[in-house]
């Protein structure tokens, strides 16, 4: 299954790449700047500081990767503490009461290759917890709910308490990272923006204090507006760490370095095919090196070549809108008689908004009006909505974008 490490049935290798989860941090390429700007941010608290970062961008774009690598560099770098905390998304808490009580529980449930560590963190909370088997722990959800702090200010306490704990014998403190991921629900709700500024100004207001935390809040741009809406001053708090589209040299670099640790060689014909058609989408290159992976020739298991690799763009692109798209988007955009539409965007280098009226200059006047329809079931199905100005179209989010362009450039490559 997609997502699972399994072996190629050629040689017994294992498949390196997990499409729709992040990227290990032994593959991790690129973010240069972004990991210059973490690694700043880190100094910073290990100088007595709270600082908050916000990473931000598209779904699937790689900001889960980003700060599990730069939290795997940092406590490797700084030996700061981190616990990567995942919020449920869309499910996630939707009070303070259930969001603290989320956070906490999660740190206590956290996994470290650390023995020492881990054992620490149970002998902090043991009496919250049931060890019913080895790793698997119940926790007493009322008393530790009657224990948990109420607010910004109370939380700032308890976590430099654990800190403390976790240090405990040890030279030096050199603090702890809470890594917040997938804020779609508590990021939205009132409270939020106020708590994580309490956090900031309780620790500002306190002389002599040697908080050393960094928060890290993994959200989309949606998420990020309804923070600074809530609160204006969270601008300036958080650090922004935006997160887009890989480059072409890393695209390269990640699938020659991933490939080659396998010992198994990228023809430049078909790394170009690859670089071409994931447009710098972290998702896509996982899931066109995952099914490519599996498509390799058994009778020659280390060379991917052209045609290899657009079996795999190919295969990738369907495995893609079947996960992503209802069945009516699927159909309609792999329709072959309006594939030349989508081919025609592509040339355009699309990236989010485009106008028909250059969408129409490029085609022949007798499918103006087949080209009005492409771009009405586009709308009527969610993909693009229309822009204030007259003409223009948007996608709905940058992956869509990629996505239809990529029918376009198959029916280019395949014509």
């Amino acid at each position: 299954m997609p997502g699972k490490e399994k072996s190629a049935s050629n040689d017994g290798l294992m498949n390196p790449f997990n499409p729709f989860q992040p990227v290990k941090p032994i593959n991790f390429v690129g973010r240069t700047d972004a990991l210059k700007v973490f690694f700043k941010k880190v100094g910073e608290v290990q100088n007595n500081n709270v600082r908050i970062i916000f990473i931000r961008g598209e779904r699937g774009i790689g900001k889960t990767s980003l700060a599990k690598y730069a939290r795997v560099m940092a406590e490797r770098q700084f030996g700061i503490i981190g616990f990567h905390l995942f919020l449920g998304g869309r499910t996630g808490p939707k009070t303070k009461t259930e969001f603290i009580y989320s956070v906490v529980e999660k740190m206590i449930q956290a996994k470290s290759a650390v023995a020492s560590l881990m054992k620490r963190i149970r002998e902090y909370f043991e009496k919250y917890i049931i060890e019913v088997d080895f790793g698997i722990l119940n926790i007493k959800s009322k008393e530790l709910s009657h224990s948990l702090p109420k607010n910004g200010s109370q939380f700032l306490k308890f976590i430099q308490k654990f800190t403390e704990a976790l240090y405990k014998g040890e030279e030096e403190d050199k603090g702890i990272m809470l890594i917040l991921d997938e804020l779609d629900s508590v990021g939205l709700t009132p409270f939020f923006s106020d708590f994580i500024k309490e956090i900031n100004d309780t620790s500002a207001s306190e002389d002599g204090s040697n908080h050393r935390i960094l928060l890290v809040l993994c959200g989309t741009d949606f998420v990020y507006n309804k923070i600074i809406k809530e609160s204006h001053r969270m601008g300036n708090i958080m650090k922004v760490i935006d997160v887009n589209i890989l480059e072409e040299n890393e695209v390269k670099l990640f699938y020659k370095t991933t490939f080659n640790r396998l010992q198994i060689e990228i023809l430049n014909d078909a790394l170009d095919l690859f670089s071409d058609y994931v447009n710098g989408s972290p998702q896509l290159m996982q899931l066109v090196g995952n099914v490519t992976f599996d498509w390799l020739n058994p009778r020659e298991p280390n060379r991917i070549n052209y045609q290899i690799a657009s079996e795999g763009v190919k295969l990738a692109s369907e495995e893609w809108g079947k996960k992503f798209l209802n069945r009516n988007q699927y159909e309609f955009l792999n329709n072959d008689e309006y594939k030349y539409f989508s081919s025609v965007l592509y040339t355009m280098e699309t990236e989010i908004d485009f106008s028909e009226e250059e969408l129409f200059n490029k085609i022949s006047p007798s499918l103006i009006n087949k080209a009005k329809n492409y771009l009405e079931f586009l709308s009527d199905m969610g993909v693009i909505e229309p822009l204030r100005e007259k003409g223009g179209w948007k996608f709905r989010d940058k992956l869509l974008s990629v996505y239809v362009q990529n029918i376009g450039f198959i029916f280019l490559k395949t014509k």
